[in-house]
């Protein structure tokens, strides 16, 4: 399978969802559920204008901080700028909550190790221009193989219908050992494989989302941790999403010590 440019494949998928609500060409979620007010309040929307569309996902870690992808964080088109981030809104554009925000992204903050030419610690970090009220994530250790993590975002809720949701989706998906995603060329060690049962997936712009391993009480979030943020999916090679094969995301554990470096120098 050829390698191709990380952050061209995934603006090419953003780019083509467009500003338009009706387009068919949107795959997100497959085989997940809504999110329901209250609940992972640190989940992000990231958009070009306060009350357009989310076209990618983030998720708050810090008070200043949102945690994405490059590929969401890339100036591709002025109808794609990262200009704002949307938390704990659980629409896909617009406001839907009092106590939701939407704040100015005041620059981006690409890892310092990033490869463009493959998918190696392809995550970035959003600064917002105001502090925000909600309560950030936590950021976790590895996830082992075998563990079950959660990924969020917008859209298309099962593979034969074109629409996407308006509403916030999670789907729960397996974390695999890296060698079951090494259809991926550009696989690294810095990669999280996860998913591969059919009928539950990630795809195209789910892109920046956070992977969340849930803590022991389901009526709490307070012990959540973020494991990963979504990256590439099987869709980007004409595969089709929800079909069995699994998707590679980034894994966070190799970022923490740039993050905390991040963090310290906003003090």
């Amino acid at each position: 399978m050829k390698i191709f440019n990380v952050v061209a494949a995934i603006a090419i998928a953003i780019a083509s969802v467009g500003v338009n609500a009706d387009q068919t060409s949107r795959r997100l979620i497959v085989g997940g559920e809504s999110v329901i007010e209250g609940q992972f309040n640190y989940t992000v929307g990231i958009r070009a204008y306060a009350n357009g569309r989310s076209n990618c996902g983030g998720v708050l870690i810090h008070e200043f901080l949102v945690l994405t992808s490059v590929g969401c964080a890339t100036n591709v088109s002025k109808e794609l700028q990262p200009r704002f981030a949307a938390i704990n809104q659980k629409i896909v554009d617009g406001t839907d909550s009092k106590t939701g925000e939407v704040i100015e992204v005041k620059r981006v903050i690409f890892h310092p190790m990033y490869d463009d030419n493959k998918v190696t610690n392809e995550i970035a970090l959003l600064v917002l221009e105001n502090k925000s009220r909600i309560k950030p994530a936590k950021l976790g250790s590895d996830p082992k193989p075998g563990s079950k993590v959660w990924a969020f975002g917008w859209g298309r809720t099962d593979s034969s219908h074109d629409y996407p949701s308006r509403t916030l989706q999670r789907v729960q998906l397996e974390v695999k050992a890296n060698d079951l995603c090494d259809m991926y060329e550009m696989l690294t060690a810095t990669n999280l494989c996860v998913g591969g049962e059919e009928g539950k997936d990630v795809c195209n712009n789910d892109y920046g989302g956070p992977l969340i391993a849930e803590g022991a009480d389901k009526n709490s979030n307070d012990d959540d941790r973020v494991v990963g943020i979504i990256g590439l999916g099987s869709g980007n090679y004409g595969e089709g999403c929800a079909i069995g094969v699994p998707s590679l995301s980034t894994r966070t554990s190799f970022a923490l010590n740039w993050i905390n470096e991040v963090i310290n120098s906003l003090k």
